[in-house]
């Protein structure tokens, strides 16, 4: 399903707002996000930069705000008001930005079990939801996202809200994208006043990617927390088509990011593999526990940093992209096979010479570079190669 640019949900900051008059924030100065009764409004504007005080009794709001400090890392603290915090962003991280417009807090676990009590749902299975209610692991993820207020995000499976709201902390554009109708009024409500996140309610398999993210307007960051059903062909079909996303971090089921970040000879090592490393180099850079999904997985999940490279590993002058690809399926799908009986009637004995090529290897043992020598010396245009091949 395409989704036309011109039925975008169009974003308005809210007009929720509470003063504080006795305190003097000064010109450069920030709407802040606080819960208050069970609900999240946006407080008197707080400082580019500062630190949590639990002091709110100053303030008539009796909201907790954000005062002027040297903006570094902060131990983790209750404070009032329920938010928790144990990262502070620097000075630097708003200073100037275009879009550091707000402040927020982030969903915990108490709060995504009420809204699903209160709501009669809960995660859905088919769409493979385990949803982040750990502040500090969304926090996590935007910072090795390397996300800053110049930075345009694309976040798949916002889901309540979580990790968009990490987002949002560092100012950057967000388009934040759910599938699940039950999921997006409640979505909206929690982040939908935030005038740097457009929420686009559509199916991420079935989007027009060059109308939601027109490559003139990039280049773009995909970050999100991928369900273990879609993951896969989804990081394939972006690689293939969307090349303004230049950079994502995903999170995905721990064999998943090994898969995609495997290196010839290991035991995760397959045909997605040699795909990512065509594309883009690629690094799992972190371990998310259980424990911080509600419901809980059963494995680990893990974080994957993936970076586009400026050009195809392979050049696409030397070989096309369907041939290299269809010769490597066809070696893994054989993968304990040698080459030259995987590849029978496809690579000839001759191909493999010349490619520098040993025939008696096996698909598991072959980079991108290898792969790329032996499609370059079998090619043949008008030929297609079974994954049952030999």
């Amino acid at each position: 399903m395409t989704i036309p640019i011109g039925l975008f949900p169009s974003l308005v900051k809210s007009t929720d707002k509470r003063t504080c008059e006795n305190e003097s924030f000064g010109p450069r100065s920030l709407p802040v996000l606080f819960k208050n009764g069970g609900r999240r409004v946006l407080a008197e504007t707080a400082p580019l930069y500062g630190r949590i005080t639990s002091s709110p009794e100053n303030y008539p709001c009796g909201e907790t705000v954000r005062r002027k400090s040297s903006g570094k890392r902060v131990g983790s603290s209750r404070v009032s008001g329920g938010v928790s915090s144990a990262y502070e962003p620097d000075q630097e991280t708003f200073r100037d930005a275009p879009n550091a417009s707000q402040y927020t807090v982030t969903l915990t676990r108490k709060e995504v079990a009420a809204y699903f009590e209160r709501s009669g749902g809960h995660p859905s299975r088919s769409l493979g939801q385990n949803f982040v209610v750990d502040p500090n692991t969304v926090r996590r993820i935007a910072r090795l996202a390397d996300v800053t207020a110049y930075t345009k995000v694309v976040e798949i499976g916002a889901g309540l809200g979580s990790l968009t709201m990490a987002l949002a902390e560092t100012g950057a554009s967000i388009i934040a994208i759910e599938i699940d109708k039950w999921l997006i009024d409640e979505l909206r409500t929690n982040v939908g006043s935030l005038s740097n996140v457009t929420i686009v309610h559509a199916d991420a398999m079935e989007l027009d990617w060059h109308a939601l993210l027109p490559p003139e307007d990039g280049p773009y960051v995909l970050v999100a927390n991928l369900p273990y059903n879609v993951a896969t062909p989804l990081i394939c079909d972006l690689l293939d088509d969307v090349p303004q996303i230049t950079r994502m971090l995903v999170m995905v089921q721990k064999e998943v990011a090994d898969r995609l970040a495997a290196p010839p000879r290991s035991e995760f090592y397959g045909a997605v593999s040699v795909k990512v490393a065509y594309y883009a180099e690629s690094k799992v850079v972190g371990v998310v526990p259980p424990s911080v999904f509600l419901p809980q997985p059963k494995i680990d999940s893990g974080l994957v940093g993936i970076d586009r490279r400026p050009q195809p590993a392979i050049s696409v002058a030397d070989v096309t992209p369907e041939w290299l690809f269809s010769v490597i399926k066809g070696g893994f799908a054989q993968r304990r096979k040698m080459l030259r009986r995987a590849l029978s009637g496809v690579v000839s004995p001759e191909a493999f010479i010349a490619a520098n090529v040993d025939s008696q290897r096996r698909a598991e043992e072959l980079d991108i570079n290898e792969w790329g020598r032996l499609a370059i010396a079998s090619y043949a245009p008008e030929a297609t190669v079974s994954p049952s091949a030999g």
